[in-house]
């Protein structure tokens, strides 16, 4: 049986990739971390190869800005050409992130998109 990804599957993927995000904040507010966020949006749109921002919103219920704030700087930093996400430098084709992949998107332009947004 095939199931659906949703964005609440994708917060936990980012929760287990990097657990200090979300762990190591010294509030109790109940939203996300905009690290958490924006990788969440980044994602949904690698994972399911669609850019669009009206997807990408109804999918994550983030709002219009947020994800508006994430394209213009994906797009900017021409990560997002053509209509696509070009991932082939980090996700394999089994949806395997690469180790080198995990600890270079810290340093990535994409989640400058964090702090647009805020």
């Amino acid at each position: 049986m095939s199931r659906t990804l949703t964005a609440k599957d994708l917060f936990g993927m980012m929760h287990s990739m990097y657990p200090g995000v979300e762990d190591g904040r010294d509030d109790h507010d109940a939203f996300e971390h905009p690290l958490s966020a924006v990788g969440v949006v980044l994602l949904s749109a690698a994972l399911l190869e669609n850019i669009d921002p009206s997807f990408l919103g109804a999918l994550t219920h983030y709002s219009r800005e947020f994800i508006s704030a994430i394209t213009l700087n994906m797009q900017n930093n021409k990560l997002w050409v053509e209509g696509r996400y070009d991932t082939s430098d980090w996700l394999s084709s089994t949806g395997t992130i690469s180790p080198e992949a995990e600890s270079e998107a810290q340093r990535s332009p994409c989640f400058g998109a964090a702090t647009l947004a805020i």
